[in-house]
Protein backbone atom coordinates (compact mmCIF):
# COMPACT_ATOMS: atom_id res chain seq x y z
CA UNK A 1 0.00 0.00 0.00
CA UNK A 2 1.42 3.38 -0.99
CA UNK A 3 1.96 5.98 1.69
CA UNK A 4 0.45 9.48 1.49
CA UNK A 5 1.68 12.06 4.00
CA UNK A 6 -0.43 15.19 4.33
CA UNK A 7 1.02 18.33 5.89
CA UNK A 8 -1.77 20.21 7.64
CA UNK A 9 -4.82 18.91 9.45
CA UNK A 10 -7.30 21.58 8.41
CA UNK A 11 -10.31 20.98 6.15
CA UNK A 12 -8.16 20.49 3.03
CA UNK A 13 -5.79 18.11 4.80
CA UNK A 14 -8.53 16.02 6.40
CA UNK A 15 -10.36 15.90 3.07
CA UNK A 16 -7.20 14.71 1.28
CA UNK A 17 -6.71 12.11 3.99
CA UNK A 18 -10.28 10.82 3.87
CA UNK A 19 -10.37 10.56 0.09
CA UNK A 20 -6.85 9.15 0.13
CA UNK A 21 -7.95 6.36 2.47
CA UNK A 22 -10.99 5.70 0.27
CA UNK A 23 -8.60 5.45 -2.71
CA UNK A 24 -6.49 2.80 -0.99
CA UNK A 25 -3.59 4.85 0.37
CA UNK A 26 -2.04 4.56 3.80
CA UNK A 27 -2.57 8.16 4.94
CA UNK A 28 -0.93 10.18 7.69
CA UNK A 29 -2.06 13.71 8.50
CA UNK A 30 0.48 15.86 10.36
CA UNK A 31 -0.96 18.86 12.21
CA UNK A 32 1.28 21.29 14.07
CA UNK A 33 -1.42 22.41 16.51
CA UNK A 34 -2.90 20.25 19.26
CA UNK A 35 -6.32 20.05 17.58
CA UNK A 36 -7.26 19.31 13.96
CA UNK A 37 -9.40 21.62 11.87
CA UNK A 38 -7.14 24.57 11.05
CA UNK A 39 -9.32 27.66 10.83
CA UNK A 40 -12.37 25.44 11.35
CA UNK A 41 -12.06 25.66 15.10
CA UNK A 42 -13.32 27.16 18.33
CA UNK A 43 -12.20 27.39 21.94
CA UNK A 44 -13.57 27.78 25.45
CA UNK A 45 -13.28 30.86 27.65
CA UNK A 46 -14.67 31.01 31.21
CA UNK A 47 -17.44 28.53 30.48
CA UNK A 48 -18.32 30.05 27.08
CA UNK A 49 -17.51 28.65 23.63
CA UNK A 50 -16.00 30.99 21.04
CA UNK A 51 -16.61 29.94 17.42
CA UNK A 52 -13.87 31.04 15.04
CA UNK A 53 -15.15 30.08 11.64
CA UNK A 54 -18.63 29.31 10.38
CA UNK A 55 -20.98 32.23 9.73
CA UNK A 56 -22.76 30.09 7.15
CA UNK A 57 -21.75 26.78 5.59
CA UNK A 58 -22.41 26.36 1.90
CA UNK A 59 -23.60 22.88 1.08
CA UNK A 60 -26.08 22.12 3.87
CA UNK A 61 -29.02 21.40 1.55
CA UNK A 62 -29.66 17.63 1.27
CA UNK A 63 -29.38 16.20 -2.22
CA UNK A 64 -26.83 18.69 -3.51
CA UNK A 65 -23.39 17.67 -4.75
CA UNK A 66 -21.64 19.70 -2.09
CA UNK A 67 -23.79 18.19 0.67
CA UNK A 68 -22.81 14.71 -0.55
CA UNK A 69 -19.14 15.68 -0.26
CA UNK A 70 -19.65 16.96 3.31
CA UNK A 71 -21.38 13.67 4.16
CA UNK A 72 -18.51 11.63 2.71
CA UNK A 73 -16.15 13.68 4.85
CA UNK A 74 -18.24 13.04 7.96
CA UNK A 75 -18.77 16.78 8.42
CA UNK A 76 -22.56 16.55 8.01
CA UNK A 77 -25.09 13.76 8.29
CA UNK A 78 -28.78 13.22 8.88
CA UNK A 79 -27.95 12.94 12.59
CA UNK A 80 -26.39 16.42 12.75
CA UNK A 81 -29.15 19.05 13.09
CA UNK A 82 -28.88 22.37 11.32
CA UNK A 83 -29.21 25.53 13.42
CA UNK A 84 -31.65 27.48 11.29
CA UNK A 85 -31.99 31.19 12.03
CA UNK A 86 -34.87 33.40 10.93
CA UNK A 87 -32.65 35.90 9.24
CA UNK A 88 -29.18 36.18 7.79
CA UNK A 89 -28.76 39.64 9.34
CA UNK A 90 -30.60 42.87 10.02
CA UNK A 91 -29.52 46.46 9.37
CA UNK A 92 -30.54 49.34 11.64
CA UNK A 93 -30.43 53.08 10.97
CA UNK A 94 -32.13 55.97 12.72
CA UNK A 95 -34.74 53.83 14.48
CA UNK A 96 -35.54 51.88 11.31
CA UNK A 97 -34.59 48.30 10.52
CA UNK A 98 -34.60 45.94 7.54
CA UNK A 99 -33.64 42.27 7.57
CA UNK A 100 -32.62 39.68 5.01
CA UNK A 101 -35.06 37.03 6.21
CA UNK A 102 -34.98 33.34 5.35
CA UNK A 103 -38.38 34.01 3.78
CA UNK A 104 -37.40 36.12 0.77
CA UNK A 105 -40.96 37.41 0.30
CA UNK A 106 -40.94 38.72 3.84
CA UNK A 107 -37.74 40.60 2.98
CA UNK A 108 -39.34 42.02 -0.16
CA UNK A 109 -42.41 43.21 1.74
CA UNK A 110 -40.28 44.82 4.45
CA UNK A 111 -38.10 46.62 1.92
CA UNK A 112 -41.11 47.85 -0.07
CA UNK A 113 -42.92 48.97 3.07
CA UNK A 114 -39.90 51.09 3.95
CA UNK A 115 -39.22 52.41 0.45
CA UNK A 116 -41.97 51.81 -2.14
CA UNK A 117 -40.06 54.09 -4.52
CA UNK A 118 -37.28 51.47 -4.60
CA UNK A 119 -39.59 48.78 -5.97
CA UNK A 120 -37.59 48.07 -9.14
CA UNK A 121 -34.31 47.66 -7.27
CA UNK A 122 -35.95 45.60 -4.53
CA UNK A 123 -37.68 43.26 -6.98
CA UNK A 124 -34.43 42.82 -8.89
CA UNK A 125 -32.47 42.03 -5.72
CA UNK A 126 -34.98 39.42 -4.52
CA UNK A 127 -35.29 37.85 -7.97
CA UNK A 128 -31.53 37.55 -8.29
CA UNK A 129 -31.18 36.00 -4.82
CA UNK A 130 -33.82 33.41 -5.73
CA UNK A 131 -32.07 32.70 -9.04
CA UNK A 132 -28.76 32.07 -7.29
CA UNK A 133 -30.51 30.10 -4.56
CA UNK A 134 -31.98 27.67 -7.08
CA UNK A 135 -28.46 27.02 -8.36
CA UNK A 136 -29.66 25.56 -11.67
CA UNK A 137 -27.32 26.25 -14.54
CA UNK A 138 -29.08 28.40 -17.10
CA UNK A 139 -28.29 31.29 -19.46
CA UNK A 140 -29.99 33.67 -17.01
CA UNK A 141 -27.81 32.47 -14.13
CA UNK A 142 -24.65 32.71 -16.22
CA UNK A 143 -25.40 36.25 -17.37
CA UNK A 144 -26.28 37.36 -13.84
CA UNK A 145 -23.08 35.85 -12.43
CA UNK A 146 -21.02 37.59 -15.09
CA UNK A 147 -22.70 40.96 -14.58
CA UNK A 148 -22.53 41.02 -10.79
CA UNK A 149 -18.95 39.80 -10.68
CA UNK A 150 -17.98 42.99 -12.53
CA UNK A 151 -19.54 45.49 -10.12
CA UNK A 152 -19.01 45.96 -6.40
CA UNK A 153 -21.53 46.25 -3.61
CA UNK A 154 -21.18 50.02 -3.56
CA UNK A 155 -22.52 50.01 -7.13
CA UNK A 156 -25.37 47.69 -6.16
CA UNK A 157 -26.11 49.92 -3.17
CA UNK A 158 -26.32 52.97 -5.46
CA UNK A 159 -29.30 51.44 -7.29
CA UNK A 160 -31.38 52.10 -4.13
CA UNK A 161 -32.47 55.56 -2.99
CA UNK A 162 -33.41 54.83 0.63
CA UNK A 163 -30.37 55.23 2.91
CA UNK A 164 -31.13 52.09 4.94
CA UNK A 165 -31.54 49.90 1.87
CA UNK A 166 -28.21 51.20 0.69
CA UNK A 167 -26.73 50.18 4.02
CA UNK A 168 -28.18 46.68 3.73
CA UNK A 169 -26.16 46.11 0.57
CA UNK A 170 -22.82 46.93 2.23
CA UNK A 171 -23.35 45.98 5.89
CA UNK A 172 -22.60 42.25 5.72
CA UNK A 173 -19.81 42.11 3.14
CA UNK A 174 -17.45 45.07 2.51
CA UNK A 175 -18.72 47.42 -0.17
CA UNK A 176 -15.70 47.11 -2.46
CA UNK A 177 -16.21 43.33 -2.84
CA UNK A 178 -18.14 42.03 -5.86
CA UNK A 179 -21.93 42.24 -5.66
CA UNK A 180 -22.08 38.57 -6.62
CA UNK A 181 -20.88 37.64 -3.12
CA UNK A 182 -23.95 38.99 -1.31
CA UNK A 183 -26.39 37.70 -3.94
CA UNK A 184 -24.97 34.18 -3.80
CA UNK A 185 -24.79 34.19 0.01
CA UNK A 186 -28.38 35.32 0.44
CA UNK A 187 -29.52 32.99 -2.32
CA UNK A 188 -27.90 30.01 -0.62
CA UNK A 189 -29.39 31.08 2.72
CA UNK A 190 -33.01 31.31 1.53
CA UNK A 191 -32.67 27.94 -0.23
CA UNK A 192 -31.46 26.22 2.95
CA UNK A 193 -28.00 25.70 1.51
CA UNK A 194 -26.12 27.96 3.94
CA UNK A 195 -27.00 26.92 7.47
CA UNK A 196 -24.77 26.16 10.47
CA UNK A 197 -24.46 22.64 11.91
CA UNK A 198 -25.09 22.05 15.60
CA UNK A 199 -21.90 22.48 17.58
CA UNK A 200 -20.40 24.93 15.11
CA UNK A 201 -16.88 24.87 13.75
CA UNK A 202 -14.98 22.78 16.29
CA UNK A 203 -17.58 20.02 16.37
CA UNK A 204 -17.53 19.82 12.58
CA UNK A 205 -13.72 19.52 12.56
CA UNK A 206 -13.90 16.78 15.18
CA UNK A 207 -16.39 14.83 13.07
CA UNK A 208 -14.08 15.02 10.06
CA UNK A 209 -11.11 13.87 12.15
CA UNK A 210 -13.15 10.97 13.53
CA UNK A 211 -14.14 9.97 10.01
CA UNK A 212 -10.50 10.01 8.88
CA UNK A 213 -9.34 7.84 11.76
CA UNK A 214 -12.28 5.43 11.27
CA UNK A 215 -11.02 4.76 7.73
CA UNK A 216 -7.62 3.76 9.06
CA UNK A 217 -5.95 7.14 8.74
CA UNK A 218 -3.25 8.22 11.18
CA UNK A 219 -3.72 11.69 12.66
CA UNK A 220 -0.73 13.16 14.47
CA UNK A 221 -1.20 16.48 16.25
CA UNK A 222 1.53 18.63 17.74
CA UNK A 223 3.71 17.55 14.79
CA UNK A 224 5.14 20.51 12.89
CA UNK A 225 6.87 19.72 9.60
CA UNK A 226 10.11 21.61 8.94
CA UNK A 227 10.72 20.52 5.34
CA UNK A 228 9.91 18.12 2.55
CA UNK A 229 12.91 15.95 1.68
CA UNK A 230 13.50 16.21 -2.07
CA UNK A 231 15.66 13.94 -4.19
CA UNK A 232 15.83 15.54 -7.64
CA UNK A 233 12.22 15.75 -8.79
CA UNK A 234 10.74 13.47 -6.16
CA UNK A 235 9.88 13.81 -2.49
CA UNK A 236 10.94 10.86 -0.37
CA UNK A 237 9.13 12.09 2.75
CA UNK A 238 8.99 14.88 5.31
CA UNK A 239 11.16 15.95 8.22
CA UNK A 240 9.53 17.11 11.46
CA UNK A 241 10.79 19.93 13.66
CA UNK A 242 11.98 17.32 16.16
CA UNK A 243 14.15 15.75 13.46
CA UNK A 244 12.02 12.67 12.84
CA UNK A 245 11.71 11.55 9.24
CA UNK A 246 8.49 10.13 7.77
CA UNK A 247 8.80 8.44 4.36
CA UNK A 248 6.11 8.92 1.74
CA UNK A 249 5.19 7.99 -1.82
CA UNK A 250 3.04 11.13 -2.04
CA UNK A 251 3.28 14.39 -0.09
CA UNK A 252 0.24 16.65 -0.01
CA UNK A 253 0.88 20.21 1.20
CA UNK A 254 -2.45 21.16 2.77
CA UNK A 255 -1.13 24.16 4.68
CA UNK A 256 -0.97 27.86 3.85
CA UNK A 257 1.10 28.52 0.68
CA UNK A 258 3.33 30.77 2.76
CA UNK A 259 4.32 27.69 4.76
CA UNK A 260 4.57 25.42 1.72
CA UNK A 261 6.80 27.67 -0.35
CA UNK A 262 8.35 29.70 2.42
CA UNK A 263 9.65 26.70 4.35
CA UNK A 264 8.69 23.23 3.18
CA UNK A 265 9.77 23.39 -0.47
CA UNK A 266 11.34 26.76 -1.21
CA UNK A 267 10.24 29.84 -3.11
CA UNK A 268 11.42 28.58 -6.49
CA UNK A 269 8.55 26.10 -6.61
CA UNK A 270 5.84 28.75 -6.10
CA UNK A 271 3.24 28.43 -8.90
CA UNK A 272 3.30 31.34 -11.35
CA UNK A 273 -0.40 32.02 -10.83
CA UNK A 274 0.07 32.46 -7.09
CA UNK A 275 2.93 34.87 -7.76
CA UNK A 276 0.87 36.93 -10.21
CA UNK A 277 -2.00 37.23 -7.74
CA UNK A 278 0.36 38.19 -4.91
CA UNK A 279 1.95 40.90 -7.06
CA UNK A 280 -1.40 42.48 -7.96
CA UNK A 281 -2.81 43.64 -4.64
CA UNK A 282 -5.51 45.80 -6.27
CA UNK A 283 -7.13 42.90 -8.10
CA UNK A 284 -6.34 40.31 -5.40
CA UNK A 285 -6.46 42.07 -2.03
CA UNK A 286 -5.61 40.22 1.16
CA UNK A 287 -7.69 40.72 4.27
CA UNK A 288 -8.23 39.46 7.79
CA UNK A 289 -10.08 40.75 10.85
CA UNK A 290 -9.89 41.90 14.43
CA UNK A 291 -12.34 39.83 16.52
CA UNK A 292 -13.83 40.16 19.98
CA UNK A 293 -16.16 37.95 22.02
CA UNK A 294 -18.35 39.12 24.91
CA UNK A 295 -20.39 37.45 27.65
CA UNK A 296 -23.89 38.75 28.40
CA UNK A 297 -26.26 38.11 31.26
CA UNK A 298 -29.64 36.83 30.13
CA UNK A 299 -31.09 36.33 26.66
CA UNK A 300 -29.93 38.45 23.70
CA UNK A 301 -31.68 36.40 21.02
CA UNK A 302 -33.62 39.52 20.01
CA UNK A 303 -30.56 40.34 17.90
CA UNK A 304 -31.72 37.39 15.78
CA UNK A 305 -28.41 36.05 14.51
CA UNK A 306 -26.64 39.27 13.45
CA UNK A 307 -27.55 42.95 13.80
CA UNK A 308 -25.62 45.81 12.19
CA UNK A 309 -25.98 49.31 13.62
CA UNK A 310 -24.36 52.74 13.93
CA UNK A 311 -21.72 53.25 16.62
CA UNK A 312 -19.49 56.05 17.76
CA UNK A 313 -16.55 56.18 15.33
CA UNK A 314 -13.64 53.94 16.26
CA UNK A 315 -10.30 53.59 14.49
CA UNK A 316 -9.06 50.02 14.14
CA UNK A 317 -5.77 50.25 12.31
CA UNK A 318 -6.38 52.36 9.22
CA UNK A 319 -10.09 51.51 9.26
CA UNK A 320 -12.39 54.02 10.94
CA UNK A 321 -15.65 52.21 11.61
CA UNK A 322 -19.02 53.81 12.20
CA UNK A 323 -21.04 50.59 11.95
CA UNK A 324 -20.77 47.42 14.00
CA UNK A 325 -22.04 43.87 13.39
CA UNK A 326 -22.96 41.95 16.53
CA UNK A 327 -23.78 38.24 16.37
CA UNK A 328 -25.54 36.09 18.95
CA UNK A 329 -25.49 32.29 19.22
CA UNK A 330 -28.79 31.32 20.83
CA UNK A 331 -29.30 28.52 18.27
CA UNK A 332 -26.15 26.83 19.65
CA UNK A 333 -27.32 25.77 23.14
CA UNK A 334 -23.90 24.65 24.37
CA UNK A 335 -22.07 27.90 23.64
CA UNK A 336 -23.01 29.68 26.90
CA UNK A 337 -23.90 28.68 30.48
CA UNK A 338 -27.54 28.52 31.46
CA UNK A 339 -29.09 31.99 31.61
CA UNK A 340 -26.19 33.67 29.78
CA UNK A 341 -25.27 34.44 26.18
CA UNK A 342 -22.19 34.91 24.03
CA UNK A 343 -21.77 37.67 21.45
CA UNK A 344 -19.07 38.18 18.82
CA UNK A 345 -18.01 40.96 16.47
CA UNK A 346 -15.32 41.45 13.85
CA UNK A 347 -13.70 44.37 12.04
CA UNK A 348 -12.16 43.77 8.61
CA UNK A 349 -8.49 44.58 8.28
CA UNK A 350 -6.67 45.12 4.97
CA UNK A 351 -3.18 43.83 4.18
CA UNK A 352 -1.19 46.82 5.54
CA UNK A 353 -2.99 46.65 8.89
CA UNK A 354 -2.61 42.88 8.98
CA UNK A 355 1.14 43.30 8.63
CA UNK A 356 1.17 45.95 11.38
CA UNK A 357 -0.59 43.53 13.74
CA UNK A 358 1.94 40.83 12.98
CA UNK A 359 4.88 43.20 13.32
CA UNK A 360 3.62 44.47 16.67
CA UNK A 361 3.12 40.91 17.93
CA UNK A 362 6.66 39.96 16.89
CA UNK A 363 8.47 43.05 18.14
CA UNK A 364 6.56 44.24 21.21
CA UNK A 365 4.37 41.56 22.70
CA UNK A 366 3.22 43.63 25.66
CA UNK A 367 2.15 46.53 23.41
CA UNK A 368 0.33 44.06 21.18
CA UNK A 369 -1.61 42.59 24.11
CA UNK A 370 -2.46 46.07 25.41
CA UNK A 371 -3.79 47.16 22.01
CA UNK A 372 -5.90 44.02 21.72
CA UNK A 373 -7.41 44.63 25.14
CA UNK A 374 -8.02 48.32 24.44
CA UNK A 375 -9.82 47.70 21.15
CA UNK A 376 -11.82 44.85 22.64
CA UNK A 377 -12.95 47.18 25.42
CA UNK A 378 -13.88 49.93 22.94
CA UNK A 379 -15.99 47.53 20.89
CA UNK A 380 -17.60 46.14 24.04
CA UNK A 381 -18.60 49.64 25.16
CA UNK A 382 -20.29 50.26 21.82
CA UNK A 383 -22.10 46.93 22.01
CA UNK A 384 -23.27 47.83 25.53
CA UNK A 385 -24.69 51.13 24.25
CA UNK A 386 -26.74 49.26 21.65
CA UNK A 387 -27.95 46.55 24.07
CA UNK A 388 -28.44 48.73 27.15
CA UNK A 389 -26.63 46.27 29.43
CA UNK A 390 -23.15 45.52 30.73
CA UNK A 391 -20.99 42.91 29.02
CA UNK A 392 -17.78 41.09 29.89
CA UNK A 393 -14.89 40.85 27.45
CA UNK A 394 -14.07 37.17 26.93
CA UNK A 395 -11.40 37.22 24.25
CA UNK A 396 -9.87 39.07 21.31
CA UNK A 397 -7.91 37.74 18.34
CA UNK A 398 -6.20 39.41 15.40
CA UNK A 399 -4.48 38.73 12.06
CA UNK A 400 -1.37 37.97 14.11
CA UNK A 401 -3.29 35.15 15.81
CA UNK A 402 -3.96 33.51 12.44
CA UNK A 403 -0.35 34.06 11.47
CA UNK A 404 0.91 32.39 14.65
CA UNK A 405 -1.38 29.35 14.57
CA UNK A 406 -1.67 28.70 10.84
CA UNK A 407 1.31 30.47 9.24
CA UNK A 408 -1.14 32.49 7.19
CA UNK A 409 0.22 35.14 4.82
CA UNK A 410 -0.60 38.52 6.46
CA UNK A 411 -2.78 36.57 8.89
CA UNK A 412 -5.40 36.01 6.19
CA UNK A 413 -7.95 33.35 7.13
CA UNK A 414 -9.39 33.27 3.61
CA UNK A 415 -7.81 33.73 0.22
CA UNK A 416 -7.97 36.98 -1.74
CA UNK A 417 -11.13 39.02 -1.66
CA UNK A 418 -13.20 39.01 -4.83
CA UNK A 419 -13.28 42.53 -6.22
CA UNK A 420 -14.09 43.82 -9.71
CA UNK A 421 -11.05 43.34 -11.90
CA UNK A 422 -9.88 40.18 -10.16
CA UNK A 423 -10.21 37.10 -12.35
CA UNK A 424 -10.93 33.69 -10.91
CA UNK A 425 -7.69 31.75 -11.34
CA UNK A 426 -7.41 28.07 -10.59
CA UNK A 427 -3.97 27.07 -9.36
CA UNK A 428 -3.21 23.46 -10.38
CA UNK A 429 -2.42 21.04 -7.58
CA UNK A 430 0.62 19.61 -9.35
CA UNK A 431 3.80 21.57 -8.63
CA UNK A 432 6.05 22.22 -11.59
CA UNK A 433 9.37 20.39 -11.22
CA UNK A 434 8.09 17.88 -8.65
CA UNK A 435 6.59 14.49 -9.48
CA UNK A 436 4.84 13.48 -6.28
CA UNK A 437 4.09 16.66 -4.30
CA UNK A 438 0.56 18.09 -4.51
CA UNK A 439 -1.20 21.21 -3.25
CA UNK A 440 -4.50 21.11 -1.39
CA UNK A 441 -5.51 24.58 -0.20
CA UNK A 442 -8.31 27.10 -0.42
CA UNK A 443 -5.86 29.46 -2.19
CA UNK A 444 -6.16 27.43 -5.38
CA UNK A 445 -9.66 28.66 -6.24
CA UNK A 446 -11.43 31.92 -5.38
CA UNK A 447 -13.36 32.67 -3.24
CA UNK A 448 -11.67 30.08 -1.01
CA UNK A 449 -13.29 29.09 2.25
CA UNK A 450 -14.39 25.69 3.53
CA UNK A 451 -16.00 24.22 0.36
CA UNK A 452 -12.95 25.13 -1.73
CA UNK A 453 -10.58 23.66 0.85
CA UNK A 454 -12.56 20.41 1.01
CA UNK A 455 -12.82 20.16 -2.78
CA UNK A 456 -9.09 20.73 -3.27
CA UNK A 457 -8.27 18.06 -0.69
CA UNK A 458 -10.51 15.63 -2.54
CA UNK A 459 -8.92 16.58 -5.87
CA UNK A 460 -5.40 16.02 -4.52
CA UNK A 461 -6.25 12.44 -3.51
CA UNK A 462 -7.92 11.83 -6.86
CA UNK A 463 -4.91 13.23 -8.73
CA UNK A 464 -2.51 10.91 -6.92
CA UNK A 465 -4.74 7.94 -7.63
CA UNK A 466 -5.13 8.79 -11.33
CA UNK A 467 -1.34 9.13 -11.73
CA UNK A 468 -0.67 5.84 -9.93
CA UNK A 469 -3.34 3.80 -11.69
CA UNK A 470 -1.70 3.66 -15.16
CA UNK A 471 1.49 2.33 -13.62
CA UNK A 472 -0.46 -0.38 -11.81
CA UNK A 473 -2.20 -1.31 -15.07
CA UNK A 474 1.13 -1.58 -16.90
CA UNK A 475 2.55 -3.77 -14.14
CA UNK A 476 -0.39 -6.12 -14.34
CA UNK A 477 -0.15 -6.25 -18.16
CA UNK A 478 3.58 -7.11 -18.00
CA UNK A 479 2.93 -9.88 -15.50
CA UNK A 480 0.38 -11.44 -17.83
Amino acid sequence: MKKMVIVGGGVAGLSAGIYGCLSGYECTVLEKNLHPGGNLTGWDRNGFHVDNCIHWLTGTLPGTELRRMWETLGALSAEVPMCKTERLFGSELGGMSVSLWRDAERTREEMLSLAPFDRDSTDRFISLAKLFGEGKMSPALGLAALKYSKIDLFALSATFRHPLLRRVMTDYIPGDYVALGLLMTYGAYISGNADVPLGGSRAMAERMAKRFVSLGGRLVTGAEVSSVRLENTKASGVILQNGNYIPADWVVCACDPEVTFGRLLGRRYTPARLIRCAQNGDAYPLFSSFHAAFAAEGDVSALSNTAVFDVRPLRVGSECIGRMALREYSTQPGFAPEGKSILQTMVFQRAPDCEKWQSLARNDRSAYLEEKERLGGELMTRAEERLGQKLTLLDTWTPATYGRYFGANHGAYMCWAMVPGGRRRHVPNRIKGLDNVLLATQWQEMPGGLPTAAAEGKLAAETAFSLDRPRKSLTRAAAM
